[in-house]
Order: structure tokens, then sequence, then C-alpha cells
């Protein structure tokens, strides 16, 4: 079986082009910061992904394949930011604003207009650093 998540012939441009204004704009935002952090372009993976970088996983069952470091998802409901690095409890949380995560390696975002962009770029970079430090959770 190959792999599910992986790039695609689509330009992130024309990915843009195709989300309505709120969401455009918004994706537009997350994509300059994520970039910021990583210091990678863009890529579209399947799933209407936008991922930054690539990373090597292997899990202990031995079923390895690659993903980005970060990425996110412009959805109908709002924004879904993947955070290959999981999560661990950092105190700026509590000054983001209104966000749900999940237990693994996802946050979401209605709209960032209900978060502090600073605050948020600051938790990417801290997750992120974490990660290329080599505290990935897998």
């Amino acid at each position: 079986m190959g792999q599910k998540t992986v790039p695609v012939e689509q330009t992130f441009e024309s990915y843009l082009a195709a989300l309505p204004d709120t969401q455009r704009r918004d994706a537009a935002i997350l994509a300059v910061m994520m970039q910021r952090v990583s210091k990678s372009e863009p890529k579209i993976w399947t799933g209407n992904m936008i991922g930054f970088g690539t990373w090597h996983y292997k899990y202990k069952s031995g079923h390895s394949g690659y993903t980005f470091e970060l990425g996110f998802a412009a959805r109908k409901t709002g924004l879904t930011l993947y955070l290959s690095c999981g999560f661990s409890p950092l105190e700026e949380f509590s000054q983001l604003g209104k966000y749900t995560m999940s237990q693994g390696s996802c946050l979401y975002i209605k709209k960032l207009a209900d978060v502090n962009l600073d605050v948020l770029e600051a938790i990417i970079a801290k997750l992120y650093q974490n990660f290329k430090a080599g505290n990935a959770t897998s």
C-alpha cells in the first residue's frame, strides 16, 4: 500500500485562488508565518494540505514515510494546523485566544481574527524548534 500523504502538482497560488476571500486571507497570513518559521516554501499535499519542509518518519512498527514538518489546511469549519512536533504545555496557549486542539498534533482555529497572531507564531516557532531538536511525537 502506498503512502497516502504526498506532494501534488498544484501551486500554492492556485490553491489560494480557489478559496473564499476570508479563508484566502487567513491562509496567506498563515503561510507567511509558517514559511518564516520553517524557512521552507509552501507545497500542496494530498488532502488540500499546505506543507512546509519534509520529514521522514518511522514508527516502531516499521512503517515509515514522508510528510511535512509544519502544515495547515483551510477547511470550511476553519483552519487546521498540523504541527508534526506534537504539543508540549506552553504558557503561550493561555494568551492565544479561541482555539481547540487534538490530543495529537492538530490545532484548530475558526479564523485568525480569533487569535493573537504574535502568540500563534511564537507557539509555532517553539514547537518547531522542539521538533527540529529531535523531540517529535510519532
